[in-house]
């Protein structure tokens, strides 16, 4: 959550994402610390909400 300690792999994610998550990719432990790419895939558009180590091109 905002202002949360970055969570390093998916078992630290909280039950209420797993819960309404439609797919969650589980890549292993972060290797450099940084939190994971959250994005959202709306209307064949993909927007992303947070970018982490994943970069999408525009």
């Amino acid at each position: 959550m905002s202002g949360d300690k970055s969570l390093t792999n998916v078992k630290q994610l909280p039950e209420v994402f797993k819960q309404n998550a439609y797919l969650i990719i589980d890549g292993g432990e972060a290797k450099i610390g940084i939190a994971s790419t959250i994005i959202r895939v709306e209307d064949d558009k993909i927007i992303t909400l947070r970018e982490g180590p994943i970069k999408f091109e525009r």
